[in-house]
């Protein structure tokens, strides 16, 4: 992408903290009416379609994937602690709930490992090494979805009371 505009590079990045926005608004009417466990599950493919649209060739898919991962991130931010708490005995829900915030430094610490080998010059239009980090950001939203959808196949205890 380095034939687009300053402009249009800055927006596809930055769109991302636009769909955190919308999506943590959403995502909590959704884990109310469809429950926490199908809400993450929605989340997890939205992170996996954005990371197939972010990897594709053309710089509004990429925008589109930003968006997308904006989604995943904001729904995230949003339901995850709840999950994480609901499923928590009281004794331990206080270090459950760090749990969320350490996930995401290491994540972001993940990140900044993985950018060691981005090259310098950003004209070097041959190297595709960032549509790999783009790419593995699908792997942790499967494994999850995989996990909600064959081993955890149950909602949280307090959603299930709320909806019986």
């Amino acid at each position: 992408y380095a034939d687009q505009p300053s402009a249009v590079l800055y927006l596809s990045i930055a769109i991302k903290n636009i769909g955190g926005f919308i999506a943590g608004i959403l995502a909590t009417m959704i884990s109310q009416k469809k429950g926490r466990r199908i809400t993450l599950m929605i989340s997890d493919v939205v992170a996996i379609f954005s990371a197939g649209f972010a990897v594709l060739p053309h710089i509004s898919l990429f925008i589109i994937g930003r968006i997308l991962m904006g989604v995943h991130t904001g729904s995230n931010y949003t339901i995850v602690p709840n999950y994480l708490s609901e499923w928590s005995p009281p004794e331990v829900k206080g270090r459950v709930g760090s749990f969320t915030t350490l996930g995401e430094c290491l994540g972001v610490l993940f990140g900044y490992l993985l950018g060691l080998n981005m090259p310098i010059d950003p004209q070097n239009a041959d190297d595709d090494w960032w549509r790999v980090m783009y790419g593995l950001g699908a792997i942790f939203p499967l494994i999850r979805l995989l996990l909600l959808g064959f081993v955890f196949r149950l909602d949280t205890p307090v959603n299930l009371m709320k909806n019986e």
